[in-house]
């Protein structure tokens, strides 16, 4: 199975840069997931990996040999869309088996691969029905075992779940990797659902603005992100604080913040001066009494939404949004509390401004 190298590749529409520059080392077997905003340029680098498109600058290697000009059906892809691509007048068997089929292979050996593939997938759907009679999750299914039954060496999903409920999504994810990691496949996963992509891949890229912004594990993306548009961007939300550092102490930066806070942080090469403080809702504390190092408030608002509550504090810092599990002791609106933070981010203020620095699009 392949290596793919995509290597300062650039493309635009007019004034409209798709993609700045990328470069990507997607490992043999691999199962790599590609997440950004909308408009970041995933399915556009997608694209250009399968050839759909050529891109204006750069390179695409399989396996050290460029793929440029090599048409799509000559690249060894299999191909799955968000939008499930059957043919309407072919019944399931007769979708599944379209590659071998117009490769002219011989009756017996397209009955096998399509058997094949088949009972891999575990397939039960009735191969004389049309697409429009089978679920959406049917058909998906359907879609990946006609792209399997093509014998790809690497295999490309642009959003393959996001029109299937969400049930059905949370099951098939982990099929699909399965699968991958069970036939030795290259896989290169277009999601816009963090948690699909966080629970399946081996690396996670993300894109943002027509560049990657960073690439790493899962783990890793979480617990070392490189930017503050990482830590909003992963997890979804993030409070943040702009601030000064005072001096460092003990291997620790004293910042004082916006609002005159005086809090302690790791020190963190590179930053010095004017930063930016970025604190995750699931990382700060809120106790009933004051403390000295904490920030004291007043509850505005708590949400209930399943799997924790989400509070608003009101604070001379801003508003601080803050993640509980319902286990914990939970405040009402109206409490005085203390804010007191367990984990934090600091970076350099950005030149462009805190709001560019974060801002998705």
């Amino acid at each position: 199975m392949p290596e793919i190298r995509v290597i300062n590749v650039s493309k635009r529409y007019g004034d409209i840069i798709a993609l700045d520059n990328v470069n990507i080392v997607v490992e043999d077997r691999e199962y790599v997931c590609i997440i950004g905003p909308s408009g970041s340029g995933k399915t556009t680098l997608l694209k250009i990996i399968a050839g759909i498109l050529e891109p204006d600058e750069g390179d695409v290697l399989v396996d050290g040999e460029s793929v440029l000009g090599v048409p799509i059906e000559e690249r060894g892809i299999g191909l799955v869309m968000q939008d499930v691509v059957l043919f309407p007048h072919m019944n399931v068997w007769e979708n599944i088996v379209y590659s071998p089929l117009v490769k002219g292979l011989a009756p017996r050996i397209i009955n096998d691969i399509g058997r094949e593939v088949t009972d891999y997938l575990t397939l039960s759907i009735d191969k004389k029905m049309y697409p429009d009679e089978i679920s959406r999750g049917g058909q998906q299914k359907v879609a990946l075992a006609r792209a399997l039954a093509s014998d790809p060496k690497l295999l490309l999903l642009d959003e393959p779940l996001g029109s299937i409920d969400a049930e059905t999504a949370k099951r098939l994810r982990f099929e699909l990797r399965k699968l991958v990691k069970d036939l030795g496949l290259t896989a290169i996963h277009i999601t816009h659902n963090q948690e699909e992509a966080l629970s399946i891949a081996d690396k996670v890229v993300v894109m943002r603005k027509g560049r990657v912004e960073q690439v790493g594990k899962p783990l890793e993306l979480y617990l070392k992100p490189r930017t503050p548009f990482i830590c909003r961007f992963i997890g979804g939300e993030a409070n943040f604080f702009e601030g000064h550092v005072k001096k460092r102490v003990d291997g620790h930066l004293v910042v004082e913040l916006k609002g005159k806070h005086i809090i302690r942080v790791p020190k963190t090469d590179g930053v010095d001066g004017r930063v930016v403080v970025v604190v995750r809702p699931e990382d700060i504390s809120i106790i009933e009494n004051p403390v000295e190092e904490g920030i004291e408030g007043v509850v505005e608002e708590v949400s209930f939404l399943g799997a924790y509550y989400r509070i608003q504090v009101s604070t001379s810092e801003g508003t601080i949004i803050v993640k509980k599990s319902g286990r914990e002791r939970i405040p009402s609106r109206g409490d005085r509390v203390t804010i007191l933070f367990r984990n934090v981010y600091t970076y350099r203020y950005p030149e462009k401004g805190l709001v560019e620095a974060i801002a998705y699009e």
